[in-house]
């Protein structure tokens, strides 16, 4: 079980490694705001559902208002492709926010997580879906290119200058 002693709580994690139920858990659990990957590239963005753009923006406004009234009884995930200039990343993990850093032990499930995911557009799945068969090719460009995301983003994540309060694996949250 993760105790946090104080915050705002940053979760800095690399793709397919369970942040968002993390980021979920510590946000019901301690009865605060979780706000997750706000910072996502304008690519992205634009590219994303109507639902998913609009949720992203109320909640980067909403981000910059708890910050603009020293707010700080919230939890924010970022992921290696949200830290830039914009989301003032360097600034938190320099503070005193409780900083928690999420990789994956085992890269081939975490690669075929993302190869799954992006093929079938379903990020996330619940206790309460109906279990589906289906089949996926494979497409070795493509399985390649998610290799490269995946090791690129598991570098940033890794090397990312920070004194973390907390360093958990995907098979650790077993818990949660």
């Amino acid at each position: 079980m993760i105790d946090v002693p104080r915050f705002p709580v940053v979760i800095v994690a690399s793709p397919r490694t369970g942040s968002t139920i993390l980021l979920k858990y510590l946000a019901n659990k301690y009865s605060v705001f979780g706000f997750g990957e706000i910072f996502m590239n304008t690519h992205d963005l634009i590219n994303s559902n109507k639902k998913t753009y609009e949720e992203t923006l109320t909640q980067r406004k909403m981000y910059f208002e708890y910050v603009k009234s020293n707010r700080i009884d919230y939890v924010l995930k970022l992921m290696p492709k949200e830290i830039n200039h914009f989301s003032k990343y360097e600034k938190l993990l320099e503070s005193n926010c409780f900083k928690i850093r999420l990789t994956r032990r085992s890269l081939t499930d975490q690669v075929a997580s993302m190869y799954v995911a992006e093929k079938t557009k379903t990020f996330h799945t619940y206790a309460t879906d109906q279990i589906k068969e289906y089949e996926i090719k494979i497409n070795k460009i493509e399985l390649i290119n998610c290799i490269e995301y995946i090791s690129n983003a598991n570098y940033l994540v890794k090397n990312i200058k920070c004194d973390y309060d907390i360093l958990l694996d995907y098979e650790d949250l077993g818990f949660l």
